[in-house]
């Protein structure tokens, strides 16, 4: 019986041709803003919360 894994957090991430943050959830790329600002860090603490 295989070990159980740990429910994986996305990746905030940056995407560079457009200067904006991102995260992957469920397959689907969600664009939060322009990267590291406070508000795309708290749309990202939003959309992993969902």
């Amino acid at each position: 019986m295989p070990a159980s894994t740990k429910p994986r957090i996305p990746v905030y991430r940056h995407h560079k041709p457009s200067g904006l943050a991102s995260v992957r959830v469920e397959g689907r790329v969600i664009y939060l803003g322009p990267h590291d600002t406070p508000e795309s860090r708290a749309e990202y603490k939003r959309v992993i919360a969902e």
